[in-house]
């Protein structure tokens, strides 16, 4: 089993919370990291509409987004988006090297910890549909103007 602390900053909004994986072949980390970000940042609106611990979006008759980015901080300030096992990993490892644990932390067997930020996408404007597009005919044009 493996556990990781993830500190997630969402606007103004910070959460702190703890995943567990278990070393079976075909558990991902990316989705349990995903999926514990959505329930506690962006809750919907079935889920308790009432609980006021998780009501941002509640509050302004908003629903969730159905996508959102998570990203992290490297070396250089820049953020990188997060979206495979692969690349937790690899932040877990950036952010070991920008903010080291004491030897104490390290060998008392506490998690390592992801820092993330977690970013709302917009939702995507629909396309245009055939039923929709209009065609302006100009009929009254004068002939100077033709």
């Amino acid at each position: 089993m493996k556990q990781i602390e993830v500190k997630a900053s969402h606007g103004s909004v910070n959460r702190r919370y703890h995943i567990t994986i278990s070393d079976e072949v075909g558990e991902s980390i990316y989705l349990h990291l995903r999926d514990k970000t959505k329930s506690l940042f962006f809750p919907s609106s079935n889920n308790n509409s009432n609980n006021n611990s998780n009501s941002n979006w509640q509050d302004e008759r908003q629903q969730p987004p159905e996508q959102f980015r998570i990203q992290y901080k490297d070396e250089d300030g820049d953020l990188i988006t997060v979206s495979s096992d692969e690349e937790v990993w690899m932040a877990i490892t950036v952010q070991e090297r920008i903010r080291p644990r004491t030897v104490e932390a390290s060998d008392s067997g506490t998690p390592p910890v992801l820092y993330i930020i977690v970013t709302a996408l917009p939702e995507p404007a629909p396309a245009p549909s055939a039923a929709t597009t209009t065609t302006t005919r100009h009929t009254n044009l004068s002939p100077a103007l033709v």
